[in-house]
Order: C-alpha cells, then sequence, then structure tokens
C-alpha cells in the first residue's frame, strides 16, 4: 500500500509568539526536523503545505529538493486547516 503524508506548516504560530517552523533544535529548524523524519519512513511521498508567501527558509535545502518532497502553497491558510487540507 503506498502512503503520503501531509505536513500542514501553513499555520501563523499566533499562540508561540514566534515561527515554530523555524525554531532551532540542534543544527536544524523544528519544521525541518519533522519534515526530515518523515522522509525517512516508508512514506512514497510528502505533501508540505505552506503559507503562500513563506520564504521556506525554516527547511532545509535537502528536504526542499528531496524525490518524495512536494510543497504546495496555499493562498487560503488564513482561512484556517481545512482549506489546507482542501
Amino acid at each position: 500500500m503506498k502512503m503520503a503524508g501531509i505536513y500542514l506548516a501553513a499555520g501563523n504560530s499566533s499562540r508561540m509568539g514566534s515561527n515554530k517552523l523555524a525554531l532551532p533544535v540542534g543544527t536544524k529548524t523544528l519544521g525541518s526536523l519533522a519534515v526530515e523524519t518523515a522522509l525517512q519512513s516508508s512514506l512514497k511521498r510528502m505533501y508540505i503545505i505552506t503559507k503562500e508567501n513563506d520564504d521556506r527558509s525554516w527547511l532545509s535545502p535537502e528536504v526542499q529538493s528531496h524525490a518524495k518532497s512536494t510543497i504546495i502553497p496555499c493562498a487560503a491558510a488564513h482561512e484556517g486547516q481545512a482549506l489546507s487540507l482542501r
């Protein structure tokens, strides 16, 4: 069975007060570490949903160019998770 992962990364981190995806964890960022872990799994594809204006600096170059990764900007991310999933 082929399975894909969806990483919802289009939120505002409003409760955190800063972009939690960019928080450092060792030599990586929290967001990149989570996606890298998923890419090392048996998932066949990884869809990363970002805000339309996200500069993606929190994602490592390896993740951005990984064969399993597809980055999808969501123009309606401000309307909530349901729109990001659609």
